[in-house]
């Protein structure tokens, strides 16, 4: 048994117990209060960087103030709000130790940035961005006051933070598979063929009428037509189809051509002059469409980027839910082309090992564009028939740990999401791992979400498996929880002791 005469300290923020002749003391607030203030200054610094800045193309212009579920993803834009604020709230939470005057400060913060919003350029003050800015705020003071015990909770607070944060963690790879996994509408789909609009005065892109020019569009063999579509479950199965998982071999004759397999998309096109960065009407920058006439809800995209960018949309679950998804960004697909050059446009699923931006022999989908000739004999038909200039673009299929995509898809690197994809990963991972009071438990916490990642490719179609590269998370958490585990037998096997 302890000493009663021994001096105990006890967490910073916690009043001392009175009575029974024990000597307390409070533990050192220097190092969490000197993290709190350098978190605080940083995270407000990020906030108005981010919030305060003229917004570029693909901004909420145009969105009602006070709509709560308009814009193209709206329940990620309110989660993105959330997380936004969760640091600063942190921060304050540490140092005030109550909630209501973090969410007030929030609020005041998130008023004074929208107010300032309005005479920014490209920005737009929303209702909802308040709401999420204040309640992130709190969320974040409500962990930072309960940080500390967090960090190192008591041994039977631990045993049921870890399994509690392992289950947590499986449900969202779940989430996340399922959200990601290709689902297009299957009810009164439509086709919609550039150029949208009033008809064309000329059959070409001009300088009074930029806008491109579908020349032919199928899927597999079927001619598609602009307008709603006579049989959608055929045009819904081609659809699946063109991203569904190949089984063919694992890569083609050349590697850097992935083995076409199934269905493909063919577009024949005018592209029209480049869009000029930040105009963003659709009848500039949609080329094809498939969606839902019913409810406007996209199945499958192609549209042009500023400056000569092409950019293709997959069908997601994500998309019926505001939420963001992974798409192919190709930023020079059509740079130096001559407005009236007619493009071939092929999408297909397929297979390949340097294809994929993400290196390996990965399963995912490409865009192969077939660029006129530029010789002296180069001669112009109305819809090219043999490709003089290859050009192609591919990315994985979407896993699990691409669930960080669903707040916000930026074009990146196929390296850059194999990083945060990995980091995603290890923040789902990591708390289980670090609660784990012994190896046993740690084990067991990360066994379950490494088979969800295995199972999911078997359980949704169009779901792959994770790049190798992040399942270095696993021995990440794993050594994390090591010395943690160590530690607290060590504690139990004193206190075992002292009795």
């Amino acid at each position: 048994m302890s000493d009663p005469l021994q001096p105990r300290k006890i967490p910073s923020g916690r009043r001392p117990p009175t009575g029974g002749g024990e000597i307390v003391t409070r533990s050192p607030e220097g190092p969490w209060r000197g993290a709190a203030l350098l978190l605080l200054v940083l995270s407000v610094a990020a906030v108005l960087v981010l919030t305060l800045r003229p917004a570029g193309p693909g901004s909420a212009l145009g969105v009602p103030p006070l709509c709560l579920t308009c814009g193209d993803a709206p329940l990620a834009n309110a989660v993105r709000n959330v997380v936004l604020f969760l640091p600063a709230g942190i921060a304050l939470g540490l140092l005030v130790g109550r909630v209501l005057p973090v969410a007030l400060a929030a609020l005041a913060l998130t008023l004074g940035i929208e107010t300032a919003q309005l005479f920014i350029p490209g920005r737009n003050p929303l209702l909802v961005d308040v709401l999420a800015n204040g309640s992130g705020g709190a969320l974040g003071g409500w962990i930072g006051i309960h940080l500390p015990r967090l960090v190192s909770p008591p041994a039977r607070v631990a045993r049921r933070l870890a399994p509690g944060s392992a289950i947590l963690a499986c449900l969202l790879l779940l989430l996340s598979g399922w959200l990601l996994s290709p689902a297009p509408p299957s009810r009164e789909l439509a086709v919609s063929l550039a150029p949208l609009g009033p008809p064309p005065a000329e059959a070409e892109p001009t300088t009074a009428d930029p806008r491109p020019r579908i020349l032919q569009a199928r899927i597999g063999s079927e001619e598609l037509a602009h307008g709603p579509h006579p049989d959608t479950p055929r045009l819904a199965a081609g659809v699946r189809a063109l991203l569904r998982p190949p089984t063919g071999p694992a890569g083609g004759v050349d590697p850097q051509v992935p083995a076409a397999t199934g269905t493909t998309l063919v577009l024949d096109f005018l592209p029209g002059p480049p869009v000029p960065p930040g105009r963003h009407e659709p009848a500039r920058t949609t080329l094809f469409r498939i969606h839902s006439g019913a409810d406007g809800r996209e199945a499958l995209r192609v549209h042009l980027l500023p400056s000569g960018g092409l950019a293709v949309s997959p069908p997601s679950r994500s998309r019926a839910f505001g939420l963001d998804h992974p798409r192919l960004h190709w930023a020079d697909a059509l740079a130096g082309l001559d407005p009236a050059d007619p493009v071939r446009l092929v999408l297909r699923s397929a297979t390949g090992q340097d294809g994929d931006p993400s290196g390996g022999t990965r399963q995912g989908w490409c865009v192969e564009l077939a660029l006129p000739g530029t010789g002296a004999g180069a001669t112009r038909s109305p819809a090219p028939t043999a490709p003089t200039d290859p050009r192609i673009r591919c990315r994985r299929a979407p896993d699990p740990t691409l669930g960080w995509s669903l707040l916000l898809w930026p074009p990146m690197s196929g390296r850059a999401e194999v990083l945060l994809g990995t980091l995603f990963l290890l923040g789902l991972l990591l708390p289980a791992a670090w609660w784990s009071p012994g190896r046993g438990m740690a084990a067991g916490t990360l066994l379950a979400p490494g088979a969800i990642l295995l199972l999911l490719p078997l359980l949704l179609p169009g779901i792959a498996l994770p790049h190798p590269a992040t399942w270095i998370a696993f021995g990440a958490a794993g050594a994390a929880a090591l010395p943690r585990g160590q530690s607290r037998s060590r504690s139990t096997g004193r206190s075992t002791g002292q009795t």
